[in-house]
């Protein structure tokens, strides 16, 4: 397990390296303080992650870090996602962060968690990612005009309505698919082991 959280801490270091890059290059006409923002997050993630190999490395790692560290960067990334950079010189909707292609960042973190051959992690990921991912839909939400009523009907105006019920969903699908792969991996795990 040791070796799998090794492995996943430098594809980390990778993934943040390359969306590193891209957030400079997709952001760089927002200014330097929204690249600054953002290469922040970035740097955020690269050390949750060295974090996790040095205490995982160390006399004191316990079994509960993973799961730890694994809360604070689905909580993150929901974070990020669900809300503007503070320094955007502009007046956006509070529900255009869920329009922005954020979401599949989630996978970035799956398949880290996918990477510490830990079926329990993985059933862990889906578990804080869901309520993670629900828990900013909501706080968006909240921010709005209109409230949690938008679970329960659309308004007309698309550019400022999320379409909640979606999202929630999408939420609760990251577990259903979550689970799926955990039971995946804890097959091949029984497969490995009876080889």
């Amino acid at each position: 397990e040791r070796f799998g959280i090794r492995l996943a801490t430098y594809a980390r270091f990778i993934a943040v390296g390359l969306i590193a890059i891209w957030v400079v290059a997709q952001n760089w006409s927002e200014g330097p303080a929204i690249v600054a923002y953002y290469l922040a997050v970035l740097l955020g993630f690269a050390v949750i992650g060295g974090a996790q190999l040095l205490l995982s490395e160390s006399r004191h790692r316990r079994q509960w870090h993973k799961f730890a560290f694994m809360a604070c960067d689905v909580g993150l990334l929901s974070y990020t996602i669900s809300s503007f950079a503070p320094a955007l010189p502009y007046a956006i909707p509070p529900a255009m962060p869920l329009r922005f292609a954020g979401f599949p960042y989630f996978f970035v973190i799956l398949g880290g968690a996918l990477l510490t051959f830990s079926p329990a992690l993985v059933l862990w990921f889906g578990v804080a990612a869901s309520l993670a991912w629900t828990g900013g839909v909501l706080s968006v939400l909240l921010k709005t005009d209109w409230g949690l009523g938008q679970l329960f009907n659309k308004p007309d105006d698309q550019l400022k309505s999320p379409s909640a019920i979606g999202f929630v969903a999408l939420g609760l699908f990251i577990g259903l698919f979550i689970g799926l792969a955990q039971i995946m991996l804890k097959e091949a795990w029984i497969t490995i082991e009876a080889g």
